[in-house]
């Protein structure tokens, strides 16, 4: 597709950054609320794997320092998945407990 793929990545990683930045203000939280725009910061983690991407590919011989990066990233985001999934589950779990019995609390 072309000579240099490494332009396309990182070009893309910009893009998607741009509009984070532009809404990262308490005003442009307010102006989109606040469930429209977590949808649009979750991008930040695609634009983070485009950006490894990027810099995987332009590096030509030794990839150790892209692999670092790539790996801080991994960790990170499955970090985030962790505390979802738990966080998750807490709720679940608080949901589904069992009203106390009002006539066994003495009111």
């Amino acid at each position: 597709m072309t000579k240099r793929p490494f332009i396309i990545s990182g070009f893309a990683a910009f893009l998607i950054l741009v509009p984070l930045a532009a809404t990262s203000t308490a005003a442009a939280v307010q102006r989109l609320g606040y469930a429209r725009w977590k949808k649009l910061q979750r991008f930040a983690y695609l634009a983070g794997a485009l950006a490894v991407l990027h810099f995987w590919l332009r590096v030509k011989k030794d990839v150790r320092e892209p692999a670092i990066y790539a790996s801080v990233l991994a960790a990170l985001l499955l970090a985030r998945v962790y505390v979802a999934w738990r966080d998750a589950r807490r709720r679940r779990i608080l949901r589904d407990r069992p009203e106390p019995d009002s006539a066994a609390s003495g009111r």
